[in-house]
């Protein structure tokens, strides 16, 4: 089934959901939202979506507040599922903005995983790793205890595919420990597919160490428990044994467990599986097989999807760093609104002895103007270590791919900001963080290590950049502020 199938398909989903009429109460969008969660524990992600946006339809009609946080994260749940990360960050706003939001921790909680999901997805590891820790932290609020144990066990398990993919193995091997004995936790019946995915985790990380017995025992339990409760999700499952079977030297059984496993993904729909598993069969043909010309099949089919699903979530790192401005303008507000009280406060008490101050001003004028002096070198001494403190801060936010970069950039150099945009006004926020680095001589290699992507990637998109802001050929990329614009030689 093509792209253009499974859009289709979601469509038809959605336009369903609109077309089934119903008088919009709290009890019907309730049960609507029941509807799409039941739907989401059977792994049936469309039908989910479906039910959830009827009830975020109902809700918002008849400004239910609960409705809409809720129904809005169920949403954003199963498009995280389907790939649609775009969508999903926009409905994980909508919650957020929701005043029954505030008030329930376990939406709070919901969010963060779902961020944390979400950003590990786009290879922003340290924002996720940030947003699971912060659901570690804040599940202990939760006040149902089978709710927090699960919320504790989904942190865990989300690290440990953070660490696995940025090779910290000493995280991992710690969070998984804790993964395997919260898992003995959980109801069986209630959570078998995580169940069955951590013990796809614990495989993995065994034959990263050449257990391999040890991971079939584990693989063998995860096939035990998907087809006692006849799940249709096997794609994450046949992965894992076609890795077995590959490191194994069975290259011809990891063949057709990789083909399972591609077939599986198709039949869900699911496109950012269907990605991964084109990817995983190119480099399984190219170089376990030495088939290049199957490989290359592959490849393009890779290509062609992952280039529809970026075309879906056109842009959004620039979302997602403008959710993190707009939330650390909040917190500054918030913190001015409490600094403006106190100083206010001070104010009031300070009219009280205000007779005895102004009697004093005219004896202490002399003091005044000398401490004036003073204080006015100190300050220049103080100005300059402040800025010389939030540059190393912007330097160890670039080395750390931070998104704080972005906005220290623009607090220490907002002329350099000012040139980007006027070479091109339809300015995204990544671009900014690329050219800024390169602003700060950043090499290519250093560029490449920093956003974990090929040197070969990093010359690709300096090309790309310098067509779109105007940078001559013959200048060093780095060197492009202040030089001349391509128009300007023309």
């Amino acid at each position: 089934m093509n792209f253009s199938s499974c859009v289709a398909i979601f469509l038809f989903f959605i336009n369903l959901s609109n077309a089934q009429t119903f008088t919009p109460t709290p009890e019907t969008v309730d049960d609507q939202i029941e509807q799409s969660k039941q739907e989401f524990s059977k792994l049936n992600f469309y039908q989910s979506i479906s039910y959830a946006k009827k009830a975020f339809d109902g809700a918002e009609s008849i400004s239910y507040s609960k409705g809409k946080t809720i129904a809005s994260i169920y949403l954003a749940k199963a498009l995280i599922e389907i790939g649609e990360y775009k969508k999903a960050l926009s409905f994980i706003s909508k919650a957020e903005r929701e005043e029954f939001f505030s008030s329930y921790i376990n939406m709070q909680v919901e969010s963060y995983r779902l961020k944390g999901r979400l950003y590990g997805s786009l290879d922003m590891n340290l924002l996720a790793e940030k947003e699971f820790k912060k659901q570690l932290l804040h599940s202990k609020k939760i006040k149902n205890q089978n709710q927090r144990g699960m919320s504790r066990f989904w942190s865990y398990q989300n690290l440990v595919h953070i660490y696995d993919k940025t090779n910290n193995k000493d995280s991992l091997d710690k969070y998984l420990v804790l993964q395997e004995n919260s898992v003995n936790r959980l109801n069986e019946t209630a959570n078998f597919y995580s169940i069955s995915a951590t013990y796809c985790q614990i495989a993995r990380n065994l034959m990263k160490n050449s257990k391999f017995q040890e991971a079939k025992n584990y693989l063998d339990r995860s096939n035990d428990i998907l087809h006692k409760y006849d799940s249709s999700y096997l794609f994450q499952h046949y992965d894992c044994y076609a890795t077995y079977e590959k490191l194994t030297g069975n290259l011809k059984e990891a063949e057709r467990y990789y083909d399972l496993a591609l077939q599986n993904a198709l039949e869900l729909k699911d496109l950012d599986a269907i990605v991964g598993q084109y990817k995983n069969m190119s480099d399984f043909f190219i170089n376990d097989m030495k088939d290049v010309k199957t490989g290359k099949k592959y490849l393009l089919l890779y290509h062609k999807y992952n280039d529809s699903l970026k075309t879906i979530n056109s842009n959004i790192q620039d979302d997602v760093y403008n959710e993190i401005l707009k939330e650390k303008y909040e917190v500054s507000r918030q913190v001015g609104g409490r600094y403006e009280y106190v100083v206010l406060g001070v104010l009031v008490i300070g009219l009280v002895p205000i007779g005895f101050i102004y009697y004093r001003k005219i004896k202490y004028k002399r003091k005044i103007k000398v401490l004036e002096t003073k204080i006015d070198g100190h300050d220049k001494t103080e100005q300059s270590k402040i800025e010389g403190q939030r540059h190393k801060e912007l330097m160890a936010a670039a080395n750390a791919n931070s998104p704080d970069f972005l906005l220290l950039f623009k607090e220490l150099y907002p002329e350099v900001v000012v040139e980007i945009k006027k070479r091109n006004k339809n300015v995204l926020n990544s671009d900014i963080v690329f050219l800024g680095m390169a602003h700060l001589n950043f090499s290519t290699k250093d560029l490449a290590k920093i956003l974990n992507v090929t040197v070969r990637a990093i010359q690709v998109r300096k090309n790309r950049l310098r067509k779109k802001y105007n940078i001559p050929s013959e200048i060093d990329f780095n060197l492009w502020y202040g030089v001349t614009t391509k128009k300007e030689i023309d």
